[in-house]
């Protein structure tokens, strides 16, 4: 699989937090750096599929294969985001479950509780 355009150090921040089960912390990049790679990850529909494709596989190989991103079911959810293509997934790993909604805003990956 060919890694997208936005591949770089957010992108692989990201990818290392979630494989780890871990909301991912952008604190320490600088709002130029997380402005660049969110504008790279989102286009007019939310997530680009081609990025989410990536993302996923590399949580697979950061985690050693025992993390999975996947698609969630929007009910399992307490409460819906009110953006316009926001992502909604579940990390599936060794040690449970994280619900996650993906969305072109701050934070972009926010781990809810399930309802």
């Amino acid at each position: 699989m060919s890694q997208p355009t936005v591949a770089g150090p957010v992108p692989e921040a990201i990818a290392t937090a979630l494989a780890s089960l871990r909301q991912p912390d952008l604190t320490h990049f600088s709002p130029e750096q997380i402005r660049q790679a969110m504008a790279a990850m989102f286009g007019e529909q939310g997530l680009k599929p081609e990025w989410l494709a990536w993302l996923r596989s590399r949580v697979d190989e950061l985690s050693g294969h025992t993390t999975e991103l996947q698609d969630a079911d929007r009910a399992e959810f307490p409460w819906l985001s009110k953006e316009w293509g926001a992502q909604y997934q579940r990390l599936a790993g060794q040690s449970g479950d994280q619900l996650v909604i993906i969305g072109n805003s701050a934070p972009p990956f926010l781990f809810v509780p399930p309802k």
